[in-house]
């Protein structure tokens, strides 16, 4: 072991950890970064002591728990801050200005010259090589939530809302989603990277929280990317027996609506609250147009390459 790594002044670890996740992911050698990423992933950095109990109760030696845990960027030696920043430094990215925002990042999060983190260990910045969402170039995440577009002018904003969505997560109760009936619609949301880079998760919450207040028949599901990046956020409503629709650009404001447009709500009670919310609503708004629509339609687009990129996948060739 290289006592170099090790963070002065952070204090006794708390081992036990370490302990069931030996347990849990196993003792021989190959178990090496499954271990590692799980004591990454609970301490936020590898702790000496954690490696030092992993090569007494495993099979791993200290050579190649070390060997592993230097060579990939990854893994931190060190105590980082609550919340990590990582700046995507992707080809696409450093053309659009991933230097320039990664120092705004710095000024702003008052990140000394020479270091990662911040004096009160509240941010630690990263350079990552690529966040894969190059259509949106310059891109950053913060803990789980990526940010793209990001520009050094909107640092002080993109923080703040970063802080403004922790903080409305950790308020929502968690919503159950009512289980679907005989029959059931899908509601087909892109939680891909890019798609996550333009605040999808934000719509597909809020897809959720509208199920569970309509009591629609349709099942909310996370699916892959589905290439057109740049219409993101997509979500696609699949009704049996119907064609699909594949709404593009969608809003969390705009994502209840979707529900209420394809779906009938559940119950008598909520069928008046919602004719009566539509009702309220047209007399309300002066502007009937300042109502957002519920999206619009992928295949609207102008062009028959467009509409036929999103219907149904001909095979051409065995």
């Amino acid at each position: 072991m290289n006592p170099a790594r090790t963070e002065p002044g952070v204090g006794p670890v708390d081992l036990q950890y370490v302990d069931a996740a030996i347990q849990r992911i196993g003792r021989a050698p190959d178990a090496v970064i499954p271990l590692l990423q799980a004591i990454q992933d609970h301490y936020g950095y590898l702790p000496e002591a954690a490696l030092r109990r992993v090569c007494a109760a495993t099979q791993i030696t200290p050579a190649g728990i070390n060997g592993v845990a230097t060579f990939y960027d990854m893994f931190r030696h060190r105590p980082g801050g609550k919340h990590i920043v990582q700046v995507c430094h992707g080809t696409a990215c450093h053309v659009g200005g991933s230097e320039r925002v990664e120092e705004a990042l710095r000024r702003h999060l008052a990140i000394p010259e020479g270091s990662d983190t911040d004096a009160a260990r509240r941010f630690t910045l990263e350079r990552v090589a690529c966040l894969g969402c190059c259509t949106l170039a310059p891109v950053v995440r913060i803990e789980k939530e990526t940010i793209g577009y990001a520009a050094a002018e909107k640092v002080p904003e993109t923080i703040a809302g970063f802080l403004a969505n922790r903080q409305e997560a950790a308020a929502t109760p968690t919503v159950a989603t009512p289980a679907p009936r005989t029959g059931a619609a899908e509601i087909r949301v892109c939680l891909d990277s890019c798609c996550l880079a333009k605040g999808t998760d934000h719509s597909f919450r809020a897809l959720q929280q509208s199920l569970a207040k309509h009591g629609a028949n349709a099942t909310l599901k996370r699916v892959g990317c589905v290439g057109a990046c740049y219409r993101t956020p997509m979500v696609e409503i699949a009704i049996p027996g119907q064609p699909s629709i594949i709404y593009e650009g969608v809003t969390p404001e705009q994502a209840g609506r979707l529900v209420e447009t394809h779906f009938r709500p559940a119950g008598l009670t909520p069928r008046i609250s919602q004719l009566y919310t539509r009702i309220v609503d047209g007399l309300l708004v002066e502007d009937a147009d300042a109502i957002p629509p519920p999206g619009r339609p992928a295949d609207a687009k102008d062009g028959a390459g467009d509409q036929a990129f999103f219907r149904r996948q001909v095979h051409i060739a065995m």
